[in-house]
């Protein structure tokens, strides 16, 4: 079993590219709450072009499913 601090440990390293929120503001306090969620998110650069974000690669056999 993970301990409680090496858990809080992975989400202070991860804090910075990863938000982790309880939407009833019940996490513990490595968590964000609503308000901070979304303090963070309004300081995002907004996505213009979502094509440059969002891609996958398919093989040939992920293909054919979506051909036939």
């Amino acid at each position: 079993m993970i301990s409680a601090e090496k858990k809080a440990e992975v989400i202070a390293t991860l804090g910075t590219s990863v938000f982790v929120s309880d939407p009833l503001d019940d996490g513990n306090d490595s968590w964000l709450t609503r308000p901070q969620l979304l303090d963070r998110i309004g300081k995002m650069d907004p996505i213009t072009d979502p094509a440059n974000i969002f891609s996958t690669v398919l093989t040939a056999e992920d293909e054919q499913p979506l051909h036939d």
